[in-house]
């Protein structure tokens, strides 16, 4: 059996390392258009603050694990189109499967304003994203951070630790207003406001980005060298287009992670369950093992739970929110 797993992240690797585990016999290539190995991806963040790298803890298996587990890894590859039985790389290569998993992950919203492709406006979610800011971070001195959720929180403590002023914009009233309650959210907002160069404006609304910094809707400017949109992410479909798939915001599964069409499955940022779309690490983990498992010949069902607990550590906070 040739399982063809597309992805470079924790569901990617999960459903190879399940489908080595479920078959001796398979042949398991993975693809990915990631330049490393699959890795951590919520330590990205951290990362930016001085990039330096801990294997071991940033990469999930290295490269001899690859080896070992006979999962042949083409890196730095795109699928550029997607068949029932193959798949097509940016090479010209085809690559024939019996299986398939799309586990393609998220794409980084870019907000639809005036200014949104500047030079000075990021995104943030790949191990190339984090190159791109680290090289841009070293000319700056402010910088503005669109989106006041964990990620927006760990990118700002990542570049107060590199001297750089922040300011952090969020639409929503008050911090975590989907989490928290208001006397939480207030306690929260008052352990932030004493951390030095560091500001967070909440209840407000950018219309634009300049060169000098992000606008908001009454004209205000909020001046930064750079820009930083954490405004969430949605799935990554890819190729995915042209297949005899049903899909919604992502590709729709079903409790085994099975497309419409039998022979694919999708795990991750990339799949949609019911009316859910995953966004979260421990569920990339689970629902990559599953459809791993059953393109090797399983037969795992997935529980989802009502709510994966969303976890924020940064400038000393330990919130664990439902």
């Amino acid at each position: 059996m040739k399982i063809v797993i597309i992805g470079g992240g924790v569901a990617a690797f999960e459903a190879a390392n399940a489908a080595r585990k479920f078959s001796f016999e398979a042949e398991i290539t993975l693809v990915s258009n990631e330049e490393v190995l699959p890795y951590r991806r919520p330590a990205l963040s951290g990362l930016l603050a001085d990039f330096k790298i801990n294997e071991k803890a940033f990469f999930i298996k290295p490269e001899s694990f690859y080896e070992e587990q006979r999962i042949t890894v083409r890196l730095n590859t795109r699928c550029t189109a997607i068949a029932a039985d193959h798949v097509i790389l940016d090479d010209a290569s085809v690559v024939p499967f019996d299986k398939l998993v799309i586990a393609t992950g998220g794409v980084a919203c870019r907000p639809p304003l005036p200014g949104a492709d500047n030079k000075n406006v990021f995104t943030f979610r790949t191990y190339a994203d984090l190159k791109k800011l680290d090289a841009a971070l070293k000319n700056v001195s402010s910088a503005v951070v669109i989106g006041g959720g964990v990620l927006g929180l760990e990118l700002a403590e990542s570049m107060l630790k590199r001297n750089i002023k922040v300011t952090v914009l969020e639409m929503m009233p008050r911090i975590f207003a989907g989490k928290l309650s208001e006397t939480e959210s207030a306690d929260v907002e008052a352990k932030l406001a004493e951390i030095p160069d560091l500001t967070l404006k909440f209840g407000v609304k950018v219309k634009e980005f300049t060169s000098a910094g992000a606008v908001l809707e009454d004209g205000t400017l909020v001046p930064g060298d750079i820009i930083i949109c954490s405004a969430g992410s949605r799935p990554a479909l890819g190729g995915s287009a042209e297949l005899p798939v049903e899909t919604g915001r992502g590709i729709i599964v079903d409790a085994m992670m099975r497309s419409s069409c039998e022979n694919i499955f999708a795990a991750g940022d990339a799949a949609q369950f019911g009316d859910r779309c995953f966004g979260l690490y421990n569920d990339a983990r689970t629902t990559g093992m599953i459809a791993g498992t059953n393109a090797a010949g399983g037969n795992e069902i997935f529980s989802p739970v009502t709510a994966t607990p969303m976890r924020c550590f940064s400038f000393g906070l330990k919130l664990i929110m439902p």
